[in-house]
């Protein structure tokens, strides 16, 4: 109720690198890791009938599953790669103290 919500969850990350296709919802910063219809599903919070739907959906839809888990793991790869980050990382420490 008072804003106060964590990142990206940890365990979304983790099943999209290990190949399990996710659903999940708009909060916080989960659709900076989840394209809708792209990496996985996203429904809005609180819509227990769109979160049903879109797991029917990936149980049903083979060729969405298809598109999607090779997607979600190179996100995962891109986004979480640690000497990317670090270079990123030294990158603006070099422009912020020269």
């Amino acid at each position: 109720a008072n804003g106060d919500r964590d990142g990206i969850p940890n365990v979304l990350a983790e099943a999209m690198a290990v190949g399990a296709p996710v659903v999940a919802t708009t909060v916080s910063a989960i659709p900076e890791l989840i394209d809708s219809g792209k990496e996985g599903l996203l429904v809005e919070p609180e819509q227990p009938e769109a979160m049903a739907d879109a797991l029917q959906r990936l149980l049903t839809d083979q060729e969405l599953r298809r598109r999607i888990v090779p997607a979600a793991r190179a996100k995962v790869e891109a986004v979480f790669d640690n000497k990317k980050c670090i270079e990123d990382l030294a990158a603006l420490l070099r422009r912020e103290f020269g």
